[in-house]
């Protein structure tokens, strides 16, 4: 079946950008729970400055901006979070990274980014400050990095690309609102 989406999505350039839109719609008129989630994926997936690992997916999915802890609760089975994104969110078995079905998407989501996903760099700033602020990293004594890191898989991820996210993208929005 994702074969025949690839295939599809190849012999299509003048109509993807449609195709995408439909796919999309199609994505917000589930149940509110099911639609929420597969746009979070999106997002995530389309802003993200390197591929995620499915952990560091999960962890970002998982976190409610302000909490100081981290609720597994909140974790998405793996089926329903393929499941939810219609076909447009893969999983690399290879590299357990999460991806979009196709190169064009991230091209149709760059020029559509509003459209889908409305402050998404501003909530992504959010999300890394909150999870950098969570009780069990800043507590921790690990003196080892790799433990640390172990521990917490988002971390690294977080630590290294929230300043690009805060750049231009939100910078401006913080400065206006102080």
């Amino acid at each position: 079946m994702r074969a025949n989406r690839r295939l599809a999505l190849n012999k299509l350039p003048g109509e993807l950008y449609g195709a995408f839109e439909g796919n999309i719609d199609r994505t917000k008129q589930q149940v509110p729970s099911s639609s929420d989630l597969a746009l979070d994926i999106l997002m995530w997936v389309h802003l993200a400055e390197k591929p995620l690992h499915v952990n560091e997916l999960l962890e970002s999915l998982a976190l409610k901006i302000g909490d100081g802890y981290l609720n597994t609760d909140h974790f998405p089975s793996r089926q329903s979070r393929l499941d939810c994104c219609l076909g447009l969110v893969i999983v690399e078995e290879e590299t357990s990274t999460v991806c979009l079905v196709h190169l064009s998407l991230q091209a149709y989501l760059h020029s559509r980014g509003e459209y889908c996903f409305k402050h998404g760099h501003e909530h992504t700033v959010k999300a890394y400050l909150t999870y950098l602020r969570l009780d069990l990293i800043t507590a921790s004594l690990v003196t080892n990095k790799n433990a640390l890191l172990g521990d917490f898989p988002f971390l690294d991820y977080t630590a290294c690309q929230w300043g690009y996210h805060m750049g231009d993208h939100v910078r401006g929005k913080i400065y206006r609102k102080s």
